[in-house]
């Protein structure tokens, strides 16, 4: 069983990294939670580390971030709907109880 978590936390960190990049190419915008699009790439990159150094407490925002029509889709729009619905899937995969 851990060896499948830990490659689902690989895949789950990959596919973080690559929403990441996406997000580094915007900016301006605005968001319920975010002032712009600097400000989420911030975020995202401050709670990518952190679920990388152990700390799972970080996906709940993150799912949030990523839902259809929530922040991730607010910067970055068509861009990157395809890397956010992966996300949400691994998301809730990784850890159900979200």
């Amino acid at each position: 069983m851990c060896e499948i978590m830990y490659e689902l936390k690989e895949k789950l960190l990959k596919t973080l990294w690559r929403a990441e990049e996406i997000v580094s190419e915007f900016e301006g915008g605005y968001s319920e939670r975010f002032i712009d699009a600097k400000d989420f790439h911030k975020s995202l990159n401050d709670a990518i580390s952190s679920f990388e150094n152990g700390n799972d407490s970080v996906l709940k925002d993150m799912y949030l971030w990523f839902l259809p029509t929530s922040d991730f889709d607010d910067f970055v729009g068509f861009a990157g709907m395809e890397v956010a619905n992966e996300l949400c899937e691994l998301i809730k995969k990784y850890k159900p109880d979200i």
